[in-house]
């Protein structure tokens, strides 16, 4: 990443999906492309952040197919076929441990009505992610009060 006139590297972090620059004017997200190819980068100018958050996202087909389960189980409890409703509440707590199992925190910057930066921070630790959403919010803070003297 080219850095621009007074710009100033902040924060960077390797991530298993490409990595996240913060500096002085934006944040950055840079993802390799496919088979090697061609990089693929995301950058959003820290006056343009609206949100920045940390939660926890899991697989919508998981949730899905566990209320299919349960009514599965519901409508063998209403026939009353004891391999049925069985079945289908026990399948459903299966997958619901694995929807527990494989979500994943995703840190999540949008900016006013433009592109996001998802990515998940799996080689952050929480400590590590905490001093990256306070850098975050301080050079945008700071930035804001740069803009405002000029």
């Amino acid at each position: 990443m080219k850095l621009l006139p007074d710009e100033k590297n902040l924060f960077f972090a390797s991530l298993s999906e490409g990595q996240v620059i913060l500096t002085t004017h934006r944040v950055q997200l840079n993802e390799p492309g496919f088979w090697g190819k061609q990089s693929f980068a995301t950058g959003i100018f820290l006056e343009d952040i609206s949100s920045i958050e940390l939660k926890y996202k899991g697989k919508l087909w998981l949730l899905i197919l566990i209320g299919v389960c349960v009514f599965c189980g519901v409508c063998g409890y209403l026939v009353s076929e004891d391999t049925t409703r069985v079945g289908g509440f026990l399948l459903a707590s299966i997958i619901f441990i694995i929807w527990l199992l494989t979500r994943q925190r995703t840190i999540s910057i949008s900016s006013h009505g433009g592109a996001s930066i998802d990515f998940i921070p799996r080689y952050m630790n929480d400590e590590k992610i905490d001093d990256f959403l306070y850098e975050v919010s301080l050079a945008k803070q700071t930035r804001a009060n740069q803009l405002a003297k000029l």
